[in-house]
């Protein structure tokens, strides 16, 4: 009967832990063509205390257009550690350009010495960040749409030259998450466009910018960095 309590302490110890230690949130701080930096926000609850975990390892691996970034945080000394909020600044380095997804996995590891053992615990949810890095469909490039500077804080400028093309141009900016944060048709003047846009209020990210032309849908990429 006693080593039934204390199966049951175990497993509500677990479930506790499970249900309090989760991966927050993720936020882009920084971008570039192929790299990207995040601010990961984790909570560990454990019982009593006050050490919190921190970063033994982090792997990664790419499952067609999803790249799946695993955080493994050490725990082994954290079961004291009452609660606690930890936010960890990460980068990954040459980011594939068909990339479309960032999938981030939080995970515990708790490590015997000697000799060296590992207890693997998985915390969810995962966490998603959505990168139009690629071009699809019609889309197509615009090597010879400036936009400047980039990256930028938010505040720049869009400046082409048009050939063929009749009517107005709709220009769509889309986030990391495939929002829609700016819309706008424009008329061309004598097949010349240049156009100050201000996105000051947006956070720093990858964004990509849709021009939809007469001859179909053009896409550029461009960074807010602060």
């Amino acid at each position: 009967m006693k080593s039934l309590f204390s199966v049951i302490a175990i497993l509500l110890l677990s479930l506790q832990v499970c249900t309090a230690t989760q991966l927050k949130s993720v936020k882009v701080l920084n971008a570039n063509n192929d790299s990207i930096t995040l601010e990961v926000v984790a909570s560990f609850s454990f019982g009593s205390g006050s050490f919190c975990p921190v970063i033994h390892d982090t792997t990664s691996t790419i499952n067609g257009n999803v790249l799946n970034f695993s955080v493994y945080y050490d725990i082994s000394e954290a079961f004291p550690a009452n609660h606690c909020i930890k936010t960890d600044t990460l980068t990954l380095e040459k980011i594939p350009q068909n990339i479309k997804e960032i999938r981030i996995s939080m995970y515990g590891l708790f490590i015997y010495q000697p000799p060296p053992q590992v207890d693997t615990y998985y915390y969810a949810p995962d966490w998603s960040i959505f990168l139009p890095l690629s071009v699809d469909g019609n889309e197509q490039s615009l090597p010879d749409t400036h936009i400047y500077p980039n990256p930028n804080n938010g505040r720049f400028v869009i400046e082409n030259s048009f050939t063929g093309q009749t009517g107005a141009v709709k220009l769509d900016i889309v986030n990391a998450m495939g929002q829609v944060v700016y819309s706008e048709s424009v008329m061309p003047a004598n097949n010349y466009l240049k156009k100050t846009i201000d996105l000051a209020e947006s956070p720093p990210g990858i964004y990509t910018l849709r021009l939809h032309r007469t001859e179909g849908v053009q896409v550029k990429r461009f960074v807010i960095s602060r």
